[in-house]
């Protein structure tokens, strides 16, 4: 699917995030099990960290990553 540049919040939600009420928050990892969030989101600019395993960037590399790419 095609997103707007700034439609953070529906490509976050399409993939299976359990998005924070706010404009930022934490959240699972796709790439790991998580107990308790570990990743960081930023709903405004897109950006996300993993503070667990080092996983970030911007939302086009969170969609490739969960898309296989």
């Amino acid at each position: 699917m095609y997103y707007d540049e700034t439609d953070y919040i529906s490509m976050f939600s399409e993939l299976g995030f359990n998005l924070p009420k706010g404009h930022k928050g934490m959240v699972s990892c796709p790439c790991h099990t998580d107990r308790s969030p570990s990743m960081s989101i930023n709903l405004t600019n897109g950006l996300f960290n993993c503070f667990s395993c080092g996983f970030h960037g911007r939302k086009f590399r969170i969609h490739k990553n969960h898309n296989g790419h």
